[in-house]
């Protein structure tokens, strides 16, 4: 088994970077047992895992995003629903099976949400994003690093439906949606939801303006609509998943 080990390295693939088990790496994962030689100690694997789900999760933490001004600005609350989240019990197992292996590979980490990855340090927003401003009531979307349309919005009205601010994800799409709520049932068009609690981007056909500070007494239930035309072009061009940052 150690003769094995001595010529096994496992590069790790963490989308942001990699971190490498060189032989004598693996072998400290081992112990030594008189009757059962070398065995791979499950605490000292899970303890590394660990460790780099602390460095490399993104999930419901804060990270650096340029906004559609240049400026470098931090987003990112417990209320995500975008990032990297590393499965630790499935990283473990993976792992314990390429050691076993025996043999030098390159792997992924087993993940239970993604990110892409980012354009600057400490980043998974990559450069395929939608962005909201509150403050503004404005939205711009990116594909491929360049701005595909931008339109005025009206977000969550801040008599308690405020919008919340975070980096999410579409969650899926769907076409011709009724949204109900407490004193509410609403037709849209197009529907992106982007927290399970109904939060999302959709058309609202039922407004002659977007912008300014309607959102300020006459806001939605905490979603982000947008004219028709504007939430058709998003619908078309960005798929489920697509991170959508709101500051």
């Amino acid at each position: 088994m150690y003769q094995a080990i001595a010529y096994q390295t496992i590069v790790i693939d963490l989308g942001s970077g990699t971190s490498t088990l060189s032989p004598d790496d693996i072998l400290a994962l081992h112990d030594y047992d008189d009757d059962e030689g070398l065995q791979l100690s499950e605490e000292r694997l899970r303890e590394y895992v660990s460790a780099l789900k602390e460095e490399y999760d993104t999930y419901e933490r804060e990270r650096l995003f340029v906004n559609h001004n240049g400026e470098t600005i931090t987003v990112g609350t417990g209320a995500d629903t975008y990032g990297y989240r590393m499965d630790v019990d499935g990283t473990v197992e993976l792992l314990a099976e390429t050691i076993a292996a025996k043999e030098s590979t390159t792997i992924n980490p087993v993940w239970t949400n993604e990110g892409t990855t980012g354009t600057i340090p400490g980043s998974d927003i990559g450069d395929t994003y939608i962005e909201v401003s509150i403050d503004e009531q404005h939205l711009w979307a990116f594909y491929n690093g360049i701005l595909v349309l931008d339109t005025d919005v009206v977000t969550g009205n801040l008599n308690g439906h405020a919008t919340p601010r975070g980096v999410f994800r579409i969650l899926y799409k769907t076409r011709n949606a009724t949204l109900v709520g407490t004193g509410y049932s609403s037709f849209v068009n197009y529907w992106m939801p982007l927290t399970s609690d109904g939060v999302g981007l959709h058309d609202a056909t039922w407004r002659s303006y977007f912008g300014g500070s309607i959102y300020n007494g006459n806001g939605s239930h905490g979603c982000v609509n947008m004219p028709l035309w504007a939430a058709q072009e998003v619908y078309e061009t960005f798929d489920s998943g697509t991170c959508v940052v709101i500051w």
